[in-house]
This record gives structure tokens, C-alpha cells and sequence, in this order.
């Protein structure tokens, strides 16, 4: 069974239009200033990460065609290496809080517990829609005193993206399915032998990509070795040594044992993601990909790297554990929600439009959009979600029994850094394995305290 918790990506960098509502208010006489007064207060301020703009565009016009006297405000956030201080920021004052924002999953619980969001319990227990949430996918938009603090819109998996053309030509079977990490190697080796311009395999080991770092590579990779991150019971954060010289021995061995690695100056191109999408896959410059479902939004019709045969030269297949022990296959899942902060300033206009952008017809909308896997029960059974072209509905909801997900607990955005530096030290610098992983028992105690780090 699935672990029942929902996680992940976050954004920052807020952009506010207060100097510009200052400067109105100044020039105008006072009839001017009361009606901009009345405006900006009814006016829903409506933040999400500026990748899903087009998107974001488009629900805001629908909302204003169904309520032709709302207000809307978007604002873009974008991404960066302090994107949690940032949004931290953010949520503190009323001057800069929206009215609703896109919280990520693994960060819900830490905010709620520093009272950044308002409780939501109230105005959902009389929406009717509320039961089309699966009661795992609204357990994980509580927070640790069980309250609901936002409401799920999306959650996805991992796996490893390939290209069955250099399958075929390296004499690799197609379809892939590894059985054990070794085979994932060795089929790395034999695409390195088809040419010096060809990167075998791909993965994040950069702060230049922090979580993506920590998620897709570190905490995917560690997932499949039965391991826990953080223990529950004792309320403490674990360094299981066994487990971290499994998962950095593998990274150790894609970047320098068996060189089947990306270059140093490719893990470090900001982006990097657009140039895979945009260039690599089609020209058949990269045999395996460590990442999400989610890439395939940018190959859809009208989309940025437009290309229809996509699934035709692309397989996505399951990462097994270490040596297909346990479930055999392993995955990390995120989760989107939606939630309103404490200090926002019109939570009224937001809760009404948290329920329009939560509806079946808008999560649809967002799922066909932005390739993300839906939470409502009425989605997923649809004819048009289920026969989606550019996307594979089935095998990535299949993988979702075997998924496991970021720690939820308070701190996890202190600690996440620390495990893209593990995998950085291993992949960039070269530090030994077990330097790397001392290095991290050090920074961890230093952080959360000794007494809550349990060594294994």
C-alpha cells in the first residue's frame, strides 16, 4: 500500500502591485480613493509559480466569465535557491500575503505549525465536492494538530524517462524494466559505448537544482532502499549509514565509477529541464532520464517544445529497489494544494475561489493543461483524463502504490539542503562517500539539535 501522505517543488519571489495602489491613491481626489480602496479590498490575490502561467491566465478568465463583478489579481512566483525564505516572508505581513497560494505539500505542515495558514475546516465541512477527495489525499493537507489547511490539487510520481531508439541501437530491450539498480548501470554503459556525445544517464547533483536534487535523485534513490528518513515514533531525524552509502555508492558509481554521468557543466545549467524537453531527447542525446511524469506538458499540442511523436521515441519505466527487494519498485510523490494564508486579506473571495479552482470541471482543466496526475475521484474516472494524448494516466497512477513521501514534519526545510550537499559532494566534488555522509551527521545534529537525530 501507498504510504498515506502527501508532498512537492516550491517557488518564491513574490510580486506585489502596493507601491502602484499607493500612487493611485494619492493622485486621486477622495470619491477616487474610496472606490480604489473598495476595489483593491475585494480584489482576490492569487499567487502560483510562474511556469503555470498560461494557465493561470486562462482560470482567471473563466472565473471572471462566471462572476463578472470578481476581482482578480495574479501574481508569478518564481523560483530560486531561497525560495523558502522568501515565501516565508511572504506569508508573515498582511502587506504581502496573498489571499490564496499554491503550498506545497511537504511544506504545509511547518507552516501551519507556525501559524502562516488559516484552518479550512469550517468552510469546507458543508461543500459538497469535498467528498470527491480521497480521504489519504485530504489527510495530507493537515496539519500536525489535524486540522485542514488546504485543499489537494495535484500529486505525481517518478521514474526514469528513456529513449528506445538508443535502447535499440546499445541491444537493450525495449520495453525497460530493470529489476535492480546494477541493470540500470550497465545499461548506462552500453549507451556511453554508442558515443562521447551522448549522456547515458541523467540525474540532479547540483544546488544549482536544490530540490529537485534532494526529491528526484537523493530521497528517490534512498526510498528504494527500505530506509526511513525520519522516524516518527521518536520524533527524530535518522542518519541510517547502511542505507546512505547504498544510495551515494550509486550516484558515486553513475558520476565516476562507471562514468555514465551527465557533465559537471550540465548538472549545473540552470533550466536544465527546457534543454531536455527542447533539444536532447529529440536529437537523441540522452539515454535515461531520473525524473517525473510531468515532462511530457511541454510536448503537448501547441505547447512550448511542441512534439507529437514523443511517446513514440520515449519509455517510462519504474525504478526497481537496490535489488527488487521489498515492493520491487520504488517512487517519490508530491502534492499541490491550495491554501489561505492566516494573515490574508480577504478570505472570503478566496475561499469562493479555492472551490471554483478545485472543481471537477478546473482540475480537469489543469490536469489535460499541466500533465499533473488529479486528486478528485470524478477526474480520474473520466473518459477524457483516462485517453489523454500526451500523457500516461495508467502507468503513473499505477506507480502510486509504491510511493513514499518527503518528511511533512517541521524542519524538513532546514534538512532538504543538507541532502542535496550529500549528493553534490559525491557527484561534483568527488568526496568520498564516506566523508560525504559523515559530513552530513555533523550538519544535521548542527542543525536540528543531536537530540533529535537518531544514528543507525
Amino acid at each position: 500500500m501507498m504510504k498515506k501522505k502527501n508532498m512537492l517543488k516550491r517557488a518564491a519571489l513574490f510580486t506585489c502591485t502596493a507601491a502602484l495602489a499607493a500612487s493611485l491613491t494619492a493622485c486621486g481626489g477622495a470619491k477616487k480613493d474610496s472606490a480604489a480602496g473598495a476595489a483593491a479590498e475585494n480584489t482576490v490575490k492569487f499567487a502560483i509559480p510562474a511556469w503555470w502561467s498560461d494557465w493561470g491566465n486562462q482560470l482567471v478568465a473563466d472565473y471572471k466569465e462566471a462572476n463578472p463583478d470578481a476581482n482578480v489579481e495574479l501574481i508569478e512566483i518564481a523560483s530560486g535557491e531561497d525560495m523558502y525564505t522568501k515565501i516565508t516572508m511572504m506569508l508573515q505581513s498582511s502587506q504581502t500575503a496573498p489571499d490564496i497560494f499554491s503550498e506545497d505539500g511537504f511544506m504545509l505542515k511547518s507552516d501551519a505549525a507556525a501559524g502562516y495558514l488559516e484552518p479550512l475546516d469550517d468552510r469546507l465541512k458543508d461543500w459538497e465536492d469535498w467528498s470527491q477527495f480521497e480521504e489519504a489525499i485530504i489527510d495530507g493537507a493537515k496539519g500536525s494538530d489535524g486540522k485542514q489547511y488546504a485543499v489537494p490539487f495535484s500529486t505525481d510520481t517518478q521514474g526514469i524517462w528513456y529513449d528506445k531508439e538508443l535502447f535499440k541501437q546499445a541491444g537493450l530491450p525495449v520495453p525497460f524494466e530493470p529489476k535492480t539498480w546494477d541493470e540500470i548501470l550497465e545499461a548506462g554503459e552500453k549507451i556511453k559505448a554508442l558515443g562521447d556525445d551522448i549522456t547515458p544517464i541523467f540525474m540532479y547533483a547540483s544546488k544549482t537544482t536544490p530540490e529537485e536534487t534532494s526529491m528526484r535523485t537523493f530521497q528517490t534513490l534512498y526510498s528504494g532502499t527500505g530506509a526511513e528518513l525520519y522516524d516518527e515514533k521518536e520524533g527524530k531525524w535518522v542518519v541510517d549509514k547502511a542505507a546512505l552509502t547504498t544510495t551515494l555508492g550509486f550516484v558515486n558509481d553513475v558520476f565516476h565509477g562507471r562514468g555514465v554521468g551527465p557533465s559537471l557543466s550540465l548538472v549545473t545549467t540552470n533550466n536544465v529541464e527546457a534543454i531536455f524537453q527542447s533539444e536532447m531527447f529529440k536529437n537523441h542525446k540522452l539515454g535515461m532520464l531520473f525524473s517525473g511524469h510531468w515532462i511530457l506538458n511541454k510536448w503537448g499540442e501547441g505547447k512550448d517544445y511542441q512534439w507529437p511523436e514523443a511517446l513514440d521515441q520515449l519509455g517510462f519505466a519504474k525504478l526497481p529497489t537496490v535489488n527488487g527487494s521489498g515492493d520491487g519498485y520504488t517512487t517519490m510523490c508530491g502534492g499541490w494544494t491550495w491554501a489561505i494564508p492566516k494573515k490574508a486579506n480577504n478570505k472570503e473571495g478566496a475561499m469562493k475561489f479555492l472551490k471554483f479552482i478545485a472543481s471537477k470541471e478546473q482540475q480537469a482543466k489543469f490536469s489535460l493543461t499541466n500533465g499533473d496526475l488529479a486528486v478528485r475521484k470524478d477526474v480520474l474516472e473520466s473518459e477524457e483524463y483516462k485517453n489523454q494524448k500526451m500523457a500516461l494516466p495508467k502507468e503513473t497512477t499505477d506507480m502510486l502504490q509504491y510511493g513514499h513521501f518527503r518528511p511533512t514534519v517541521e524542519g524538513y526545510s532546514s534538512v532538504t539542503p543538507l541532502y542535496t550537499e550529500m549528493i553534490e559532494n559525491v557527484a561534483m566534488t568527488g568526496m568520498s562517500v564516506d566523508d560525504a555522509i559523515n559530513s552530513f551527521e555533523t550538519q544535521l545534529k548542527a542543525t536540528v539539535g543531536e537530540d533529535k537525530v537518531l544514528v543507525k
